[in-house]
């Protein structure tokens, strides 16, 4: 099944929660997302001040989750969880 554009969002912000900052080619294997799709997704969400992109060691970049999009992941994630449990009923 195909996920939305916003159930793949979702995904890459758990992923940066759960992995810490991480290189692009991370969020591509765990996102299943191919370079310019993921780059794609991630500028969206740096827009929305969820992700922010840093320099490590002058050299390495990685992206990482801002406590603004750790405040749209549970936010989310509650409204996702309140949807599965009238789908039980």
């Amino acid at each position: 099944m195909r996920r939305s554009k916003f159930e793949t969002y979702i995904d890459v912000l758990k992923v940066l929660t759960n992995a810490g900052p991480s290189k692009i080619t991370h969020l591509m294997y765990t996102s299943n997302l191919n370079r310019d799709v993921i780059k794609e997704y991630l500028d969206f969400l740096i827009k929305q001040r969820a992700v922010e992109e840093r320099i490590e060691n002058n050299k390495r970049t990685v992206f990482a989750i801002t406590q603004h999009g750790i405040n749209l992941l549970n936010y989310f994630g509650g409204i996702e969880e309140l949807r599965s449990l009238q789908r039980e009923k």
